[in-house]
């Protein structure tokens, strides 16, 4: 037999090994509705639209970023150390390697300690 044959033989065997039959599992969120319900804002008297200025917004939000910042930075962050892996600069074990190591996990800990911290 050869490679192809059994290779190809093989596959076919765990998919069909890999396959169910039947399926057994609960119905997702245990049958109740989990759409997202909305409450319209009251109604402003006309004395709460006189006293707002034009330029001023009555609830003024804080900046919230998108998606894209967080999603710009890991790629950055991926890259970067990638590049320091796969460049050579750790060939051999010096140091600086361990320096440079040692201040990207302190880095990393640092900044899970603070998404981790208890918001009062």
């Amino acid at each position: 037999m050869t490679f192809k044959r059994v290779s190809s033989l093989l596959i076919i065997a765990l998919a069909v090994l890999t396959l169910s039959l039947d399926a057994s599992a609960r119905k997702f969120g245990g049958g109740k509705s989990f759409g997202k319900s909305f409450r319209t804002a009251p109604q402003k008297t006309l004395s709460q639209r006189q006293n707002t200025q034009p330029g001023q917004s009555v609830a003024s939000n804080p900046r919230r970023t998108g998606m894209m910042g967080g999603l710009m930075g890991g790629l950055l962050a991926g890259g970067l150390f990638a590049w320091l892996l796969g460049s050579g600069a750790f060939q051999g074990l010096q140091m600086m390697d361990v320096l440079i190591l040692a201040v990207i996990a302190l880095l990393a800990f640092g900044f899970y300690a603070v998404l981790c911290k208890p918001r009062r």
